[in-house]
């Protein structure tokens, strides 16, 4: 289509040119794609086109054409560009029209691992949505907005907003909803060693979900590899083989001290393991087991206890590492004894409570 043809249907007015967007819509193949993007050009040209808004309408009927016509050539660059340059003051959208448009070019550029722009334009739908009743278009928002966190390694709140998303039920596919939490599962994982990951988890454990991850080829690690995360076992590289395969790009980049995300928070479970079995280990013992040089060791504790995510003391000294109890330091050492004897008490009464449970569960002849 030539640009004087299209020139004609500006200055003609709105339903000339709408009579035209109706016209390339009805084309098909390259052709379409091609005469509609020159048609958003003669729209960009003021001279054309001096009042925008008057042809608003047949603008985003225009640019949603091109959009699903880019998608299927899988050019997602393209198709993000062509809808996300619309400006939707010069149209009127429903809350609805409005919200999917946002969320279309926020998953679109998501595909594009393109985190920044996907986070714009889901930071844009956020406002709509409280006036969305369409709970399909929630669950879609809720679900682009966490895979925005995921991109952006905000690790421990996709992973709460992955779960969230899990639990929803009406309407859902069941193995879209395990998919989530598998999602959900990989975030959790990944995310820095503390109190934030350790509620993540707990949550995730207690899903009775969980072994069904294992029926999923792409989650078929990831329950064994949650549990002994929340448990505080001692994880090996060689257990890790099948979950590191399932990460994603960016979940596999490089992150601060050289390490892969994975890497990194490895190591710091594995800080956070040690001071559930050792109460005191030679820095050299425990560079050993989280696989780093010594030095390299004692700069992730030390980060580690900075940010309160450790509670620890290290002796450069001697060169000891001496794990403490939660909220104690030098000045609580009388609050920390008096906590864990508190602790210990509590497990022994756990255990005479889990002993008269089981012998009251047997026969009388089972009990002589």
């Amino acid at each position: 289509m030539d640009r004087a043809r299209i020139a004609t249907a500006l200055r003609g007015g709105r339903a000339s040119f709408a009579a035209l967007v109706d016209e390339i819509l009805a084309m098909e193949g390259e052709t379409g794609v091609e005469s509609g993007t020159e048609a958003l050009a003669a729209l960009s040209d003021s001279v054309l086109n001096p009042t925008p808004s008057s042809n608003g309408a047949a603008e985003f009927r225009l640019r949603r054409h091109l959009f699903e016509a880019l998608l299927s050539q899988e050019d997602f660059e393209g198709a993000a560009s062509v809808l996300g340059s619309m400006n939707m003051d010069n149209v009127s959208l429903s809350p609805e029209e409005l919200a999917d448009t946002y969320i279309r070019v926020a998953e679109t550029y998501l595909e594009l691992d393109e985190a920044v722009d996907a986070e714009i334009f889901a930071s844009k739908a956020s406002p709509v949505m409280a006036n969305v009743s369409d709970r399909g278009l929630e669950l879609r928002y809720r679900t682009t907005y966490s895979r925005v966190l995921d991109a952006n390694r905000k690790f421990l709140d996709a992973a709460t907003r992955y779960y969230d998303v899990s639990k929803a039920s009406e309407g859902v596919d069941a193995d879209d909803l395990l998919n989530l939490l598998g999602r959900a599962v990989t975030c959790a994982c990944l995310g820095r060693a503390g109190p934030q990951r350790t509620r993540i988890l707990a949550q995730i454990f207690r899903d009775e979900r969980l072994p069904s991850l294992e029926t999923m080829e792409l989650y078929k690690d990831h329950a064994a590899v949650l549990e002994k995360m929340y448990k505080g076992h001692l994880l090996r590289q060689k257990e890790l083989e099948g979950f590191t395969a399932s990460l994603l790009p960016h979940q596999k980049a490089i992150c601060e001290g050289g390490f892969t995300y994975i890497e990194r928070a490895i190591m710091e479970h594995n800080i956070e393991a040690c001071g559930k079995i050792y109460e005191c280990i030679s820095l050299t013992e425990f560079a050993t087991i989280i696989g780093v040089e010594v030095r390299v060791a004692e700069k992730i504790a030390a980060r580690m206890i900075s940010e309160g995510r450790l509670s620890a003391i290290i002796d450069q000294v001697d060169g000891f590492l001496t794990f403490q109890e939660a909220g104690t330091d030098d000045t609580g050492a009388d609050e920390g004894v008096i906590r864990q004897w508190d602790n210990d008490l509590a497990n022994i009464c756990r255990l005479v409570n889990t002993c008269v449970e089981e012998i009251a569960g047997l026969s009388s002849e089972q009990r002589v």
